[in-house]
C-alpha cells in the first residue's frame, strides 16, 4: 500500500500464477494412446531344467546334511532325515 493512500483505494497486486503440476488430461489422454499403460511386463517363468537342478541340488544338500549328523554333538539334525534322534 502506499503510504498516503486509504484502504479503500490501495492497489493490490495479484501474486505471479504458478504452473499446474503434471499432465493436462489431453496430454494424458494423447499419452496413453500413443505408449499405452503404465504396466510392466510378466515375469517370465523358470525353465523347467532349472527348477530340476534346484531340486537336485537340494536333495544332494539334504542326504549330505544326513550323512554328517552323527559328527559331532553340536550338529543339528535336519528334518526328514531318518534313523535315531
Amino acid at each position: 500500500m502506499n503510504a498516503g493512500a486509504s484502504p479503500d483505494t490501495a492497489v493490490r497486486v495479484r501474486p505471479p500464477a504458478v504452473p499446474a503440476a503434471g499432465l493436462t488430461s489431453a496430454e494424458a489422454v494423447s499419452r496413453l494412446a500413443r505408449d499405452g499403460g503404465n504396466v510392466l511386463p510378466a515375469p517370465r517363468p523358470v525353465p523347467l531344467w532349472r527348477r530340476a537342478a534346484a531340486q537336485a541340488r537340494n536333495r544332494a544338500l539334504k542326504a549330505l546334511g544326513c550323512a554328517q549328523q552323527d559328527i559331532g554333538p553340536k550338529t543339528v539334525k535336519l528334518q526328514g532325515c531318518g534313523g535315531a534322534g
